[in-house]
């Protein structure tokens, strides 16, 4: 559908950033959300975007999470 959903769980108030990038490492999606604590889903359109494998990282804290996704 062009359209995929991150959900994430914080103990702990914190501000957070989705990067998405190519398999370049080129940046083609980045997004800030304010500080979240509890359950947080959001949704991000790959529409626009070539078919490919991307990575997608959620930064957070001095951590991070990946995750690869494929767009058809």
């Amino acid at each position: 559908d062009g359209i995929f959903n991150i959900g994430l769980v914080s103990l702990e108030s914190q501000k957070f950033k989705v990067v998405m990038r190519d398999y370049l490492g080129r940046k083609v999606y980045s997004k800030s959300f304010k500080a979240v604590q509890g359950n947080f889903t959001t949704q991000v359109s790959t529409e626009k975007l070539s078919s490919g494998i991307y990575l997608v990282s959620i930064e957070m804290g001095d951590g991070s999470l990946q995750q690869t996704i494929l767009v058809k």
